[in-house]
């Protein structure tokens, strides 16, 4: 009954990933039109038309319609991030602005410890879900604290370290131990890291914040692997590697958010100074 089950499963699937993989050119222009409507109002059609010879020049079906998603969802957060011209919506915007950045945060955080545990042979859900929460509750709560000088951004970053791990001294593995101390660094490490790359492209320093978060990350990997069992000092070492990784995270999220603001700049949008921050200075 099973492999008459298996074989039936497998030709509607084979059947599904086909004809998907057929309409994928057709539903990518669909897609375009939808990502017009969101973004650009009464201009759905041409804001199409402007952007199907992108899409043409794609390779393959299935990347054709990737792009188009891309367009959509470049154009769901314009559409969220668009300030308006009141007070109460440039708040509204400013709230969006970082409520997504703090998802994207929390979202790579996330994946970094999916990675981990797939890599320490440990694959599961619930490191993934309670760091990802955990780093968006801090993310937003960074969000809102004033910008550093370089001296009190590696304050931050490196006085909570040094008392989390002296806390370690004698302590057991317990997770809120481990969770505060993973936390402890973060807010000081994004600082810096914004200070240190603020005169570069934007692409350049996501892509320099990416390298470096992968390089830590893979040094406190082989760490956790190869410590001894219940060797405090090297478990705690790798905790606070993975924290300034999560600094990282955030940073990428505190560039989402200053890119944004200043095209309002340049649009001549300025919101409310209350909540202006991490904007141009």
């Amino acid at each position: 009954m099973n492999s008459w089950l298996d074989v039936v499963a497998g030709v509607v699937l084979g059947l599904l990933v086909n004809e998907g993989t057929e309409i994928s050119p057709w539903l990518a222009h669909k897609v375009l039109r939808w990502a017009g409507a969101i973004q650009q109002p009464g201009r759905a059609a041409e804001f199409a038309e402007e952007r199907s010879a992108t899409i043409n020049s794609r390779p393959g079906k299935t990347f054709k319609l990737c792009t188009a998603l891309g367009f959509l969802l470049a154009a769901m957060v314009h559409r969220a991030v668009d300030p308006g011209t009141t007070a109460r919506s440039r708040r509204l915007a400013v709230l969006r602005l970082r409520v997504l950045a703090a998802i994207a945060a929390s979202g790579l955080y996330a994946a970094t410890w999916g990675l981990i545990s797939l890599f320490l042979g440990k694959p599961s859900l619930s490191p993934m879900v309670s760091m990802g929460l955990a780093l968006f509750v801090v993310a937003m709560v960074v969000f809102h604290l004033p910008l550093q000088t370089p001296k009190a951004a590696l304050y931050y970053g490196t006085l909570p370290a040094i008392l989390m791990s002296l806390l370690w001294i004698g302590a057991d593995f317990t997770a809120p131990l481990v969770i505060a101390t993973l936390l402890a660094p973060v807010y000081g490490t994004a600082q810096a890291v914004r200070m240190l790359l603020r005169d570069s492209r934007l692409l350049a320093r996501i892509a320099s914040v990416v390298a470096i978060g992968t390089v830590i990350t893979a040094t406190a990997v082989v760490q956790l692997e190869t410590m001894p069992p219940h060797a405090v000092f090297p478990f705690s070492l790798g905790m606070t590697g993975l924290g300034l990784v999560g600094g990282l995270c955030v940073e990428i999220g505190l560039l989402l958010i200053e890119h944004v603001e200043n095209e309002w700049h340049d649009m001549g949008v300025t919101p409310p100074a209350a909540i202006r921050t991490h904007g141009r200075d």
